[in-house]
């Protein structure tokens, strides 16, 4: 058994042993560090000597159990309580009633379970994480998880085909653009923790965004670069305390540079013949949202999960199909439009709407407060325009690229309803109330 598989596996066992014996949420930390370092060898190569289990269901099963076990730690919020979640839950049921009418039942049923496990990860994040300090730990294990990433990424040229990272990632993200995606999410998080931080975390987070960056170089994603823009223009016009913003800016232009400084020649090719006029669909990605409307005549309730790559082949002529077989729709909106039909978009919308709301509203009210950097106030404020930017960066990109059946995107949410009801609760103490 190689060092790295070993590794991996005393750490998941101490987080496992740690939820059981004194707080679910080790269990929590020990289900994201195994998303992101998942034993399965066709993803990671120092997989193939561990046990071939279902660690992710695994690690649900701990967290579960721990939380039995440990009831009286648990955040108190009330599971239903959140708007936002009760959407997703109707969205999640939605999908379960159009499966046994889909286009092929038995593949909408297996993505309505991948979907279902998105719900289950929503309560742990709103349950689990009882103050800002776990919080942190939490949002640390995912910065040092895509270090990790991206250190594989620059050390390993294999994984670079045709000029763009292959078959390295996240077991829902191992294609070039997907894993873009994920290298996106800490982004923001990284800004905020060099302009915040204390000294040896913002040094932390100087190289770790240095290799975060050289990643999303590498996978020469284009869908990324708007995500990007779209985080920094979040940051920026989003931030309602000026000095806050001065500081922010210097931050977002001090990434920019840095991005520009890592670009490559394979990135720089497909920008230059993007704006040249060559290449301008993305391999015919455009034309097939065209056929993507189609479907949407022929099935208007939906055609459930999976919907679109499955009837692709009636639809799509074959010059524009991988491999003469299938395609996927290379952009989410129009997915869930395909599969879920129009309710299930605007459940989708909805629930992405609200969400952004609530982390709006905990940064309005906390800034009537006048909160001194540094404190649990503060922190969450800046915390909620970091997950903010992050969703907003996804979503953008989202456009390009399949993220419906994205686990890191519904983390974030569940990220942003805890800065919600945690900042709030916050705010009612200072001001004397219960909330």
């Amino acid at each position: 058994m190689s060092l790295h598989a070993i590794a991996v596996l005393s750490i998941v066992i101490g987080c496992f042993t740690a939820a059981l014996v004194r707080h679910p949420f080790w269990g929590l930390v020990g289900y994201v560090f195994l998303y992101f370092n998942i034993p399965n060898p066709e993803i990671n190569w120092w997989a193939a000597a561990l046990p071939d289990l279902r660690w992710s269901f695994l690690a649900s099963g701990v967290v579960l159990v721990a939380i039995m076990l440990h009831r009286d730690k648990l955040n108190p919020i009330r599971i239903l309580e959140p708007w936002n979640y009760r959407i997703l839950i109707l969205l999640c049921l939605l999908m379960l009633a159009i499966s046994p009418v889909a286009a092929f039942p038995s593949l909408s049923y297996e993505k309505w379970y991948d979907f279902f496990r998105y719900i289950i990860c929503f309560v742990f994040f709103l349950k689990c994480v009882p103050n800002m300090s776990k919080f942190e730990i939490l949002l640390w294990v995912c910065l040092l998880c895509c270090f990790n990433l991206s250190w594989d990424a620059y050390i390993h040229p294999e994984y670079r085909q045709a000029g763009r990272l292959e078959g390295i990632g996240t077991p829902d993200s191992t294609d070039s653009n997907m894993f873009a995606t994920v290298l996106m999410m800490p982004i923001p998080f990284l800004i905020t923790e060099v302009l915040f931080a204390h000294k040896y975390r913002k040094m932390a987070a100087v190289l770790v965004a240095a290799f975060v960056l050289n990643g999303i170089v590498l996978t020469s994603s284009r869908g990324a670069i708007i995500g990007l823009v779209a985080i920094g223009l979040t940051f920026l016009f989003f931030e309602q305390d000026r000095k806050v913003r001065k500081k922010i800016l210097i931050g977002v232009v001090c990434v920019a540079l840095l991005f520009v400084k890592l670009l490559d020649p394979t990135f720089i090719h497909r920008l230059v013949a993007t704006s040249e006029g060559a290449d301008k669909t993305g391999s015919g990605r455009t034309e097939i949202w065209k056929y993507g409307i189609r479907m949407v005549a022929d099935y208007p309730l939906g055609t459930g999960g999976n919907g679109f790559e499955y009837l692709s082949p009636f639809y799509i002529p074959e010059r524009l199909l991988t491999r003469g077989s299938r395609r996927a729709p290379h952009n989410t909106y129009l997915k869930v439009l395909v599969e879920q039909g129009a309710l299930g978009l605007a459940l989708f919308l909805l629930f992405w709407g609200i969400t952004i709301k609530m982390l709006h509203s905990v940064r309005k009210d906390i800034m009537r407060l006048a909160p001194e950097p540094g404190s649990e106030l503060f922190k969450v404020k800046q915390y909620a325009l970091a997950t903010e930017a992050a969703i907003l960066g996804i979503l953008v990109s989202s456009f390009f690229v399949d993220r419906l059946y994205f686990e890191l995107l519904y983390w974030l949410a569940g990220m942003a309803t805890f800065l919600s009801f945690y900042g709030k609760r916050l705010i009612g103490f200072q001001e004397g109330r219960t909330v």
